[in-house]
This record gives structure tokens, C-alpha cells and sequence, in this order.
């Protein structure tokens, strides 16, 4: 008997045919799906709170007693101030050879480094008006880091001028304006 020879493709060609096929299959199924998804939130990488508060204010030398320095913190409440991390300075009956002393702390309360970008004192002609570093005892100087939970300490330094004229009140302000460190400037 003879073997009659078959045309089919046999088990692997039917195997390899079926293959093909249902790959075809799937990449018609793939180009034919397409979807958007939109997804909307909000992303909050850290806080930003820096927080000015006024410390002891005396005078130098001590013993003085018919004049005083007083010191408060101004808030935001009008155009005209622009931070709210000022503090005013009042002193009554300024005498010649006292220094005139109110310490201050600016708390880092939030979550991100902050830097001192700037220190602004508005003063009389009349007064030398020095901000300085309570851990240094050198003058405060803008780019200052600030850790989260950590706060920088200083002292704002005041003396009449020998031109001025003893016996006035002055009213002297000094501004603090704080930014996120990774958007500290220096100054030119």
C-alpha cells in the first residue's frame, strides 16, 4: 500500500497557523482600545511658616531709670505694611550713652527650610540702629538658614547719635522678610 502523502499542514503548521491568528487577533484588539483617565489633586510637598516673637527689651547700662525701651510685634492689617514680621521699637526720654537693647526669635514652625531674606530698619537720623546675632554677637546677616522646629535669635541694638537731642521718644521699625531657602536671593 501506498502512503498517500497529505496536503494539510499538519498538527504544528495548525498549531503555528493558530498562533498567528490570535495574535492578529490581539493587535487589533490593542489598536482598537484607547481610553484617558484625568486625575486631579492636590500635592502639599511642605509648609511655610515662619513666626516673628519679640523677647526682653532693656537698657545699657542697666541702672538707668528715667528712660525705657518697649517693643511690639505689628501685624498685617493695612497696605501700608507689607510683612508681617516687623516689630516696633519705642523708646521714651532716649539718653546719650545708654544702648537701648529688645531681643527677638523668628520661629521656623513650618515643615520646608526657610532663609532671612532681608532685614529693613526704618529709624531717625538721629539713632545708629544695629541688628545682631544673639549666638555670634556679629551683625544678623540676610541668607541666614532656618531649620524646620529651629528659630534664629538676635538682638535689635539701638544708640542716640551724639548729634541727636536728649529727651525725645522715637519710634524705630525693623522688618523681617523670610522666604523658602530655595528662594533666597543675594543681595548685589
Amino acid at each position: 500500500m501506498r502512503r498517500r502523502k497529505s496536503l494539510g499542514l499538519g498538527k504544528i503548521g495548525i498549531l503555528a497557523l493558530a498562533l498567528v491568528i490570535m495574535l492578529g487577533v490581539m493587535g487589533v484588539g490593542y489598536a482598537a482600545w484607547s481610553d484617558e483617565i484625568d486625575i486631579a489633586g492636590i500635592v502639599n510637598t511642605g509648609e511655610w511658616n515662619d513666626t516673628l516673637v519679640e523677647g526682653l527689651c532693656w537698657t545699657s547700662p542697666a541702672e538707668q531709670t528715667d528712660t525705657y525701651i518697649d517693643c511690639w510685634g505689628l501685624l498685617d492689617t493695612s497696605p501700608d505694611l507689607p510683612d508681617p514680621d516687623q516689630m516696633a521699637l519705642y523708646i521714651d526720654n532716649a539718653t546719650s550713652g545708654v544702648t537701648y537693647n529688645c531681643d527677638f526669635f523668628i520661629y521656623n514652625e513650618g515643615t520646608i527650610p526657610t532663609a532671612l531674606q532681608s532685614i529693613a530698619v526704618w529709624a531717625s537720623n538721629d539713632l545708629s540702629v544695629t541688628v545682631l546675632d544673639l549666638s555670634t554677637g556679629m551683625p544678623l546677616e540676610p541668607g541666614t538658614p532656618i531649620e524646620p522646629g529651629e528659630s534664629v535669635s538676635g538682638t535689635v541694638s539701638i544708640e542716640l547719635k551724639a548729634s541727636a537731642t536728649p529727651g525725645w521718644d522715637y519710634l524705630t521699625t525693623v522688618t523681617f522678610v523670610t522666604v523658602r531657602w530655595n528662594d533666597y536671593v543675594p543681595p548685589e
